[in-house]
């Protein structure tokens, strides 16, 4: 998911706000600012998560949900040529 856009996983939507990577000589870090929505029924919507999620330390800012799953593995950066 590119910044500023969402993508939808069976009943959730996430959407990324902000994508920061540390610099190649430090050690490897990926920060995500995101917004996780959950369907819970036909019009019944729920914010399950919102704020940063981090990849090496997911248990910082836990999304917990009864059947998913998500982490943060990268963070890609789109350039001004793509």
């Amino acid at each position: 998911i590119l910044v500023g856009e969402k993508a939808n996983y069976a009943s959730l939507e996430i959407e990324i706000f902000q994508c920061k990577k540390r610099p190649p000589e430090e050690i490897p870090e990926n920060f995500v600012l995101m917004r996780i929505i959950d369907e819970i029924s036909s019009k019944n919507f729920k914010r399950v998560f919102q704020g940063w999620m981090l990849s090496s330390s997911p248990t910082i800012a836990p999304f917990e949900h009864p059947t998913y799953d998500l982490w943060v593995r990268d963070c890609k950066i789109k350039s001004d040529s793509e």
